[in-house]
């Protein structure tokens, strides 16, 4: 995306993942999710509400003469028909969000959201549509004129299911359109039967740090660190004191360690793809 209206190019659209995954990057067994973790979905929903700095498009556009709107900014969970479909009726669309649901067959009249909540339920075909979507509603925190109808965007999300995980892991977007440079993976260490699994998020760790969570499922430390080397993956464990600048303190709190999840070994771990 070169420029919106008479603005500046805000450059590609930053998503992150937010998934949680077994050891051997189970996501699934048999059509649903392997787990109900209460602490794991506090952190989702911690970190899908928590509205982060945009200093840098700040800058960007204040260079350009265009000053933040006053109003309201939410971030977007971006996410497949059947992820939405999995979501009790009495939850959807995810309250404080904007909601984006990306399929090729599903009528917005499907969408059934409540009137309240229509102008940020969105329905787009294709992932690519749904960044353009998304796009009007990052210009939209700036005073421009022609500002898109909706809340403006925090931070986009991409929530499931596998499939769009796995076109934003490997998939090589067009320029300016998108990026995926940010993975929030509560990393599920034990106890979990590998077996049941039958959909699994691509690879994305080294053999090194694969071996290291192997180590922590194993030894169970006291303290986990962030990646001291880099260079063999496209991926960093950014440290605990990063991460926690994305989630509220409740949920920071959280980091650096082992948490037990209803008798369940998690880790909450941020990936940062490295420059």
């Amino acid at each position: 995306m070169s420029a919106t209206r008479s603005g500046p190019s805000l450059g590609a659209l930053p998503l992150t993942a937010v998934v949680a995954a077994s050891l051997g990057n189970g996501i699934g067994a048999n059509g649903t999710l392997p787990w109900r973790l209460p602490k794991d979905m506090a952190y989702f929903r911690a970190a899908t509400l928590h509205v982060a700095d945009a200093s840098r498009d700040d800058a960007r556009m204040r260079e350009a003469g265009y000053e933040r709107r006053a109003g309201p900014v939410k971030n977007a969970v971006i996410m497949g028909r059947h992820t939405w479909d999995s979501i009790p009726p009495r939850f959807r669309p995810l309250r404080g969000r904007i909601n984006v649901v990306i399929s090729t067959t599903m009528l917005p009249s499907e969408l059934q959201a409540p009137e309240e909540d229509q102008v940020d339920t969105l329905l787009a075909r294709s992932l690519d549509e749904a960044v353009q979507l998304l796009q009007e509603r990052r210009y939209a925190r700036y005073d421009m004129p022609g500002a898109t109808a909706g809340t403006a965007l925090g931070r986009a999300f991409v929530i499931g299911g596998a499939q769009l995980y796995r076109t934003t892991l490997t998939q090589r977007p067009a320029p300016d359109t998108w990026i995926l440079d940010q993975l929030l993976v509560t990393r599920i260490l034990s106890p979990i039967d590998e077996h049941t699994m039958d959909v699994f998020l691509e690879e994305f760790r080294s053999p090194a740090q694969r071996a290291r969570d192997e180590a922590t499922a194993r030894t169970r430390p006291q303290e986990l660190l962030a990646d001291a080397e880099v260079a063999e993956s496209i991926w960093r464990l950014i440290p605990k004191d990063e991460h926690a600048l994305l989630l509220p303190p409740a949920q920071a709190e959280l980091l650096g360690r082992l948490v037990d999840d209803k008798g369940i070994a998690v880790h909450f771990q941020c990936w940062r793809r490295s420059p």
